[in-house]
């Protein structure tokens, strides 16, 4: 019984004041009706005529100016998404329009403008949706244009011609296919017209270096020439292309101006419009100041009883909730700083149940930050520990070696060529390569004490705690022979048609000065060192190379 009845008297307090403060707002409101009913007539005129109308006014004239601003995204846009979104921004943005013009005095005029704008709304779409197609195969033709003048290189390379006429047709070829290029960054007709007949010189002069040295018999190499010729100066060639594509421009900014200007023009006669509905409401609102300062002397009298009220329930809703509220709050922020703080939980009313919610979630979320700084310390594609993890155990390692003064070693791993397997495979395959090499470190009989990381990129660490330099060379050895037994293909790799791997060992048997940098520098320098000397191998920091094609014999 006494829970319910703890339980309850916030409820009552609260129920309480509100119930007070309800009654004081209804006194004062009938007591406000009866000298509120004239001054509630004329404020209905206003209300339901001359704003509304002003209402829908300022309504008009803020779309059309968004109609504007949304006119000239669709006249600048370079892909098909922006002008897409534009162009479905601005039927939304006309079609509201419509619908309040439909609805609004004297709008005749506005709805033969809005016509005219959606005409030219979906005549600038179609120049606008041309020109980026247009780009779309210019940027082909391009592409395509170096594909052509690299093959039309490597054809003459094998032809073993004289070397200064070789080099006389690349230089015209690349010079053709430079014009070209120069021509699209142009934003002028003649000045294009000029690099086209430049270009079909270019052209003719290979043609006639090709007859007068007898080359017409390789006719790979004459249709490479034509489809050349055909790419930069047919009809729809590179170059023609440009030129239509700067006569759409120019008609989509001259289109684009027409419907600024009309926009601009449908926006003033707005604005006038609202202009006369504003001189009607300020009319109106004159001829009711006076009653206003009246009705305002009445009601501050009334608010006056009505504040002192209010102060009084306020000061004992304060008392007895904001106060303990207060309280719970700074135990809270205490509790942030230090989690031994103990927040107050007794009794059973609803800020004692607000208590041990808080308590609860400071626990869960506790618990949670936990989990995420676990998270944090894990590489996410591979799974192993990442290069703060390593950090942190490395110099934990350390200190540990140090006071026990026993080795450590440091095994630096870098997969062979990886950028070339990136390159050819893909990196999606390249970073299946990465979590399939860190499931075979992982296979490797390790201790619990021993650390896999990744350092980065394509390089993983190996840290072994107690291990001289056998220990880690024959551990370097293991890792090794099972990557190579994997056989994972890479065809271009310089050392394997699979993937190897290179080791840098680095093993510290006095550790008393050594620190977190001295260990990876030194089993990074053995690292590449086994890269310089043929990689596929390990090496340690103090050199002395081991092939691992030998070992694996």
């Amino acid at each position: 019984m006494s829970k319910i009845i703890n339980t309850s008297s916030l409820s009552t307090l609260v129920s309480g004041s509100f119930v007070i403060i309800v009654t004081l707002t209804l006194i004062s409101t009938f007591a406000s009706y009866s000298r509120l009913q004239e001054f509630n007539l004329i404020v209905s005129d206003i209300t339901d005529n001359s704003l509304h109308e002003a209402t829908k006014a300022t309504k008009i004239n803020s779309i059309l100016k968004e109609v504007l601003y949304l006119s000239e995204r669709l006249t600048t846009a370079n892909n098909q998404v922006s002008r897409r979104i534009s162009l479905e921004l601005l039927m939304e943005q006309t079609t509201e329009l419509g619908y309040l013009l439909q609805s609004s005095e004297s709008s005749t005029y506005l709805n033969s403008q809005l016509d005219t704008i959606k005409n030219e709304v979906a005549a600038l779409n179609l120049l606008v949706t041309t020109k980026i197609n247009n780009r779309l195969i210019i940027q082909n033709k391009v592409n395509q244009s170096y594909e052509l003048q690299n093959k039309i290189i490597n054809d003459f390379n094998e032809l073993g011609i004289d070397s200064r006429l070789l080099d006389n047709i690349t230089m015209n070829v690349v010079r053709s296919v430079s014009l070209s290029h120069k021509a699209l960054t142009l934003e002028k007709l003649q000045p294009v017209r000029q690099i086209f007949r430049d270009v079909q010189s270019k052209l003719q002069q290979i043609s006639n270096t090709i007859a007068a040295n007898n080359l017409t018999k390789n006719s790979d190499l004459a249709e490479t020439l034509q489809q050349l010729h055909t790419l930069f100066l047919a009809d729809k060639g590179l170059l023609n292309y440009k030129i239509k594509q700067l006569q759409i421009k120019g008609r989509a900014r001259g289109r684009g101006s027409f419907l600024h200007n009309l926009i601009a023009d449908a926006s003033k006669s707005s604005e006038y419009s609202f202009y006369k509905t504003n001189e009607s409401i300020i009319k109106n609102s004159r001829q009711t100041e006076k009653r206003i300062a009246e009705q305002i002397k009445w009601s501050i009298s009334l608010a006056c009883v009505v504040f002192i009220l209010l102060v009084l329930t306020i000061y004992l809703i304060n008392h007895k909730i904001v106060a303990r509220l207060v309280s719970l709050n700074a135990k809270v922020i205490q509790r942030m700083k230090s989690h031994d703080v103990e927040i107050d939980t007794s009794g059973n009313d609803e800020i004692s149940h607000l208590a041990r919610s808080i308590v609860y979630f400071a626990e869960k979320v506790e618990k949670q930050r936990q989990e995420l700084k676990a998270l944090s310390l894990t590489d996410s594609l591979t799974g192993v520990s990442n290069r703060r993890a390593l950090d942190e155990r490395l110099n934990h390692d350390l200190q540990i070696a140090k006071r026990n003064q026993w080795p450590l070693s440091l095994l630096i791993l870098d997969i062979d060529y990886f950028k070339n397997y990136n390159d050819y495979y893909g990196h999606i395959a390249g970073d299946e390569c990465l979590v399939t090499i860190a499931s075979i470190l992982k296979s490797v009989p390790l201790r619990d004490s021993d650390n896999i990381a990744r350092y980065g990129g394509e390089e993983f660490v190996i840290l072994l705690p107690d291990t001289d330099k056998k220990g880690a060379q024959t551990k370097a050895l293991q890792v090794i022979h099972a990557i190579n037994r994997l056989q994972l293909p890479h065809e271009k790799s310089l050392v394997s048609s699979h993937i190897t791997v290179s080791i840098g060992i680095s093993t510290f048997d006095k550790i008393d000065k050594i620190t977190l940098d001295d260990a990876l520098k030194s089993a990074d320098k053995a690292l590449y060192l086994a890269k310089k000397t043929g990689r596929n191998r390990y090496c340690h920091a103090e050199p002395q190379l081991v092939s691992t094609t030998s070992k694996a014999s």
